[in-house]
Protein backbone atom coordinates (compact mmCIF):
# COMPACT_ATOMS: atom_id res chain seq x y z
CA UNK A 1 0.00 0.00 0.00
CA UNK A 2 1.40 3.39 -0.98
CA UNK A 3 1.96 6.01 1.67
CA UNK A 4 -0.60 8.27 -0.06
CA UNK A 5 -3.23 5.53 0.27
CA UNK A 6 -2.42 5.13 3.95
CA UNK A 7 -2.70 8.87 4.55
CA UNK A 8 -6.01 8.89 2.68
CA UNK A 9 -7.29 6.04 4.83
CA UNK A 10 -6.26 7.84 8.02
CA UNK A 11 -7.88 11.07 6.82
CA UNK A 12 -11.13 9.29 5.89
CA UNK A 13 -11.29 7.58 9.29
CA UNK A 14 -10.65 10.88 11.05
CA UNK A 15 -13.37 12.69 9.09
CA UNK A 16 -15.88 9.91 9.78
CA UNK A 17 -15.14 10.02 13.50
CA UNK A 18 -15.50 13.81 13.58
CA UNK A 19 -18.88 13.58 11.86
CA UNK A 20 -20.05 11.45 14.75
CA UNK A 21 -20.70 8.03 13.35
CA UNK A 22 -23.07 6.15 15.59
CA UNK A 23 -21.41 2.75 15.19
CA UNK A 24 -19.10 3.46 18.12
CA UNK A 25 -21.18 1.17 20.34
CA UNK A 26 -19.67 -2.26 20.77
CA UNK A 27 -21.55 -5.49 20.22
CA UNK A 28 -21.25 -8.41 22.61
CA UNK A 29 -19.16 -10.22 19.99
CA UNK A 30 -16.72 -7.31 19.79
CA UNK A 31 -16.47 -7.27 23.56
CA UNK A 32 -15.68 -10.99 23.72
CA UNK A 33 -13.13 -11.19 20.89
CA UNK A 34 -11.74 -7.65 21.11
CA UNK A 35 -11.33 -4.93 18.53
CA UNK A 36 -8.66 -4.58 15.90
CA UNK A 37 -7.91 -1.00 14.77
CA UNK A 38 -9.07 -0.22 11.23
CA UNK A 39 -5.65 1.22 10.53
CA UNK A 40 -2.95 -0.86 12.14
CA UNK A 41 -0.40 0.69 14.43
CA UNK A 42 2.23 -0.54 11.95
CA UNK A 43 0.68 1.57 9.19
CA UNK A 44 0.41 4.61 11.45
CA UNK A 45 4.04 4.13 12.53
CA UNK A 46 5.12 4.00 8.85
CA UNK A 47 3.29 7.28 8.20
CA UNK A 48 4.90 8.85 11.27
CA UNK A 49 8.38 7.81 10.08
CA UNK A 50 7.86 8.57 6.37
CA UNK A 51 6.21 11.98 6.59
CA UNK A 52 8.44 14.71 8.07
CA UNK A 53 5.49 17.08 8.55
CA UNK A 54 3.51 14.47 10.48
CA UNK A 55 6.51 13.59 12.62
CA UNK A 56 7.33 17.23 13.35
CA UNK A 57 3.72 18.01 14.31
CA UNK A 58 3.43 14.98 16.57
CA UNK A 59 6.79 15.58 18.25
CA UNK A 60 6.03 19.28 18.73
CA UNK A 61 2.69 18.53 20.41
CA UNK A 62 4.24 15.80 22.57
CA UNK A 63 6.97 18.24 23.67
CA UNK A 64 4.30 20.78 24.59
CA UNK A 65 2.43 18.20 26.65
CA UNK A 66 5.42 16.85 28.54
CA UNK A 67 7.37 20.09 28.63
CA UNK A 68 10.50 20.12 30.73
CA UNK A 69 9.43 17.05 32.65
CA UNK A 70 8.00 17.04 36.14
CA UNK A 71 9.10 17.40 39.71
CA UNK A 72 7.83 16.24 43.07
CA UNK A 73 7.26 18.36 46.15
CA UNK A 74 6.77 17.64 49.79
CA UNK A 75 5.46 19.61 52.73
CA UNK A 76 8.29 21.07 54.79
CA UNK A 77 6.45 19.92 57.91
CA UNK A 78 6.62 16.25 56.91
CA UNK A 79 9.52 14.63 58.76
CA UNK A 80 8.73 10.90 58.70
CA UNK A 81 11.49 8.76 57.23
CA UNK A 82 11.91 5.05 56.45
CA UNK A 83 15.40 3.72 56.01
CA UNK A 84 16.70 7.27 56.27
CA UNK A 85 14.61 8.49 53.28
CA UNK A 86 11.43 10.51 52.99
CA UNK A 87 8.55 9.43 50.75
CA UNK A 88 9.62 12.09 48.25
CA UNK A 89 13.12 10.65 48.09
CA UNK A 90 11.70 7.16 47.46
CA UNK A 91 9.46 8.52 44.68
CA UNK A 92 12.28 10.53 43.08
CA UNK A 93 14.57 7.50 43.17
CA UNK A 94 11.89 5.29 41.59
CA UNK A 95 11.19 7.83 38.83
CA UNK A 96 14.89 8.07 38.03
CA UNK A 97 15.34 4.29 38.09
CA UNK A 98 12.48 3.60 35.65
CA UNK A 99 13.25 6.66 33.50
CA UNK A 100 9.81 8.18 33.98
CA UNK A 101 10.72 11.38 32.09
CA UNK A 102 11.57 9.33 29.00
CA UNK A 103 8.50 7.12 29.43
CA UNK A 104 6.27 10.19 29.58
CA UNK A 105 7.85 11.59 26.40
CA UNK A 106 7.20 8.33 24.53
CA UNK A 107 3.69 8.12 25.99
CA UNK A 108 2.85 11.66 24.90
CA UNK A 109 4.10 10.95 21.38
CA UNK A 110 2.12 7.72 21.13
CA UNK A 111 -1.04 9.31 22.49
CA UNK A 112 -0.83 12.23 20.06
CA UNK A 113 0.11 10.14 17.02
CA UNK A 114 -1.75 6.89 17.61
CA UNK A 115 -4.32 7.51 20.35
CA UNK A 116 -2.99 4.75 22.61
CA UNK A 117 -0.18 3.96 24.98
CA UNK A 118 0.30 0.85 27.06
CA UNK A 119 2.59 0.36 30.03
CA UNK A 120 3.52 -2.85 31.74
CA UNK A 121 4.01 -2.19 35.43
CA UNK A 122 6.19 -4.86 37.03
CA UNK A 123 6.08 -4.41 40.82
CA UNK A 124 8.43 -7.29 41.61
CA UNK A 125 11.13 -5.91 39.32
CA UNK A 126 10.34 -2.34 40.38
CA UNK A 127 10.02 -0.97 36.87
CA UNK A 128 7.63 0.22 34.19
CA UNK A 129 7.95 -0.68 30.51
CA UNK A 130 6.32 0.98 27.51
CA UNK A 131 4.77 -1.72 25.32
CA UNK A 132 5.40 -1.04 21.60
CA UNK A 133 2.04 -0.36 19.94
CA UNK A 134 2.71 -2.59 16.96
CA UNK A 135 2.96 -5.53 19.38
CA UNK A 136 -0.72 -5.02 20.32
CA UNK A 137 -2.95 -7.29 18.24
CA UNK A 138 -6.34 -6.46 19.73
CA UNK A 139 -7.92 -4.76 22.70
CA UNK A 140 -10.40 -6.77 24.76
CA UNK A 141 -12.88 -5.43 27.27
Amino acid sequence: MKIQDKIGKVTKTLIESIRGRTDALYTSTQRSIGLTPEISFDEMWEIYLAQPAVRAAVDFRADQIVGAGFFTTMSEEYNEKRGGKTAKEFIDEFCETVGLDQLLQVAARNLVAFGNEFWWIRPKEGDVISIPLFKVQKISF
